[in-house]
């Protein structure tokens, strides 16, 4: 293989082979490994931020509850209620003063373990008491009759005692406090509002239950109701969480996942139950991603590694594979150099040396069948130059003949003439000028001129049919095949019966194949045709050039289903004119 000008032997073809077959293993390997060790870093930071939000909820729920419990214990207090049912008090008498002061003791009593309580109101259109942490309030609280102009009031007196939360800033006399727990206070014995309960919330407890959670990571954690955040608490440590701005966050409580401002950050919600505040966990992405590509190039890095190893350990198989397939190219090329006498073995423990081994081998013995050829060649031109002798006593014989035959024309012998003449015929057909093949014309021609001599012999008893198709009779086959069966059959066929009888020869084309038959209505066999075959000797000099000059599965056979006489079958092969 040539690419570029630069050859590629097969050792560098199967080292880039395996190469990239091992990388693409190694490249989706990392990139799966990547990809899921990225989503368990995800995963892990979404059950991290889940379990910091879980925890925040229920110290939320805890607060709630408490505020809850608190406002409902003061709304439903006898002291409140005889006071906010007094619709004309006098305050300065006696039993009004002993009204207010039990509420503003029932007010301190449950507050008093409470700092959160920063501020608490609670009055009607009569009458109100307030309670202040603070011995110094930065702003009054308005009046009844100006709360009850404003929508958070007609909204709280909607809910009929059940209670709403308001941000600080949205009632005048509360804007210290975060969060504002509103109640409209029923009266006991029957549904009807008699007054309102005004609980200011200050940030102390918030900020304690957030800073006890950065834990494992920072987290700024933003508390929203209807799109609208109520509190937010971002870790001093961290410059930009601390930095975001109002509009940032307004996004970020609209957003879940990975969200990307100037920063990758990871967003986390939760929704309280009793509220329904959203809890909002930011968290920056920096740490985890720096992880998750950390991870990335360890595992790259690590099929890179493998694959570095995997290329060091193909070229060192392929060398040990090809350092076997160089020596047998060496071998190879001096062979075609004519150098055949290097003894070269080859280790045998793989498949490459056993087939250097068997080349050897082979080699060897195709120098030795040459050698042998060459004496056989040898061999065969002397034969022919015996043969080119030999044609002298062929031509003597002719000669002979010839003067035989004119003899008996000068003494009127015509049959002896006659005689003379299919022996000549006879004689010049079974020479066939020393070539081994022979049309079937010819065969058949040598044939006739042998039963021309045996019908002088014996009389107009021996008769003889010969029934082939005129296209065959120019297919060449093996010479004097077919004279030997049909004398057999006159010599042990017809000869019990004084030589009376019918021989006849036929052919037919079966595909490839040629079949002759030799068919006489004589005795037959008195043995088998095996032991005939084995025994005779014409038959089985007939059988062994057939088999040596087209094969195995040609030869001599006898047709089994002939009742009288014998019918014997030549399978021969069809061959074209070069063959």
């Amino acid at each position: 293989m040539k690419k570029n000008g630069i050859y590629l032997t097969l050792g560098g073809r199967f080292v880039i082979l395996a190469s990239v077959t091992f990388l693409f293993p190694l490249v989706i390997f990392a990139s799966f490994a990547s990809r899921n060790y990225g989503e368990a870093v995800n995963l892990k930071l979404e059950q991290m931020t889940d379990a910091a939000l879980g925890l925040i909820d229920k110290n939320i729920d805890y607060i709630i509850r408490d505020v809850e419990s608190t406002a409902s214990l003061i709304t439903t207090n006898r002291s409140t209620q005889a006071l906010l049912l007094e619709k004309d008090p006098e305050r300065y008498k006696l039993e009004y003063r002993e009204k207010e002061l039990a509420v503003k003791n029932l007010l301190i009593n449950v507050t008093n373990n409470k700092d959160f309580f920063e501020t608490v109101y609670l009055g009607n259109q009569y009458t109100s008491v307030n309670k202040y942490r603070s011995s110094i309030a930065s702003e009054a609280i308005e009046s009844y009759e100006a709360m009850i102009e404003n929508d958070w009031y007609r909204e709280l007196t909607e809910q009929k005692g059940k209670g709403v939360w308001y941000k600080g800033d949205e009632i005048p006399g509360f804007t210290d406090n975060l969060l504002i727990y509103a109640k409209s206070i029923l009266n006991m014995n029957n549904p009807r509002p008699i007054g309102i309960l005004l609980v200011g919330i200050g940030e102390s407890p918030f900020s304690q239950i957030f800073s006890d959670q950065q834990v494992d990571f920072n987290a700024k954690i933003l508390i929203s109701q209807n799109d609208q955040i109520i509190f937010e608490y971002s870790p001093s440590e961290d410059e930009f969480l601390s930095s975001l701005t109002q509009e940032q966050n307004r996004r970020l409580i609209r957003s879940d996942g990975i969200v990307d401002i100037s920063k990758k950050v990871y967003v986390r919600h939760i929704e309280n139950r009793f509220s329904g505040w959203q809890i909002t966990s930011v968290v920056p992405y920096k740490e985890f991603q720096a992880e998750r590509m950390g991870s990335s190039r360890l595992f790259f890095s690590i099929a890179a590694g493998c694959f570095l190893a995997g290329v060091l350990l193909m070229c060192f198989f392929s060398h040990g594979m090809t350092r076997t397939l160089k020596k047998l190219r060496n071998y190879v090329e001096a062979l075609r150099q004519g150098d055949t006498g290097t003894e070269v073995t080859f280790s045998s423990r793989d498949e490459v040396g056993m087939v250097g081994n068997e080349l050897v081998r082979v080699v060897s013995e195709n120098h030795r069948l040459m050698q042998n050829l060459y004496q056989s060649m040898y061999k065969e031109k002397e034969a022919e130059l015996m043969a080119l002798q030999a044609q002298i006593n062929p031509h003597f014989l002719y000669n002979t003949l010839d003067s035989i035959f004119w003899m008996a024309q000068e003494y009127h012998a015509q049959e002896i003439g006659e005689m003379v003449v299919a022996l000549s015929n006879v004689f010049k057909l079974s020479l066939n000028k020393g070539e081994k093949f022979i049309e079937l014309g010819k065969e058949l021609d040598l044939v006739t001129n042998y039963l021309e001599i045996q019908k002088m012999r014996f009389g107009s008893a021996l008769r003889t049919e010969i029934d082939v198709p005129e296209e065959l009779k120019k297919v060449k086959i093996l010479k004097f095949i077919i004279q030997p069966l049909v004398e057999n059959s006159v010599l042990h066929g017809l000869a019990e019966n004084g030589m009376a009888g019918t021989i006849r020869v036929t052919a037919k084309q079966d595909g490839a194949c040629l079949n002759i038959a030799v068919e006489d209505d004589g005795q037959g066999f008195s043995g088998t045709f095996e032991k005939a075959l084995q025994n005779g000797y014409a038959l089985k000099n007939v059988e062994e050039r057939i088999k040596l000059c087209y094969g195995e599965d040609c030869g001599i056979f006898m047709d089994p289903e002939v009742s009288a006489g014998c019918r014997i079958l030549l399978r021969l092969k069809v061959w074209e004119e070069e063959q």
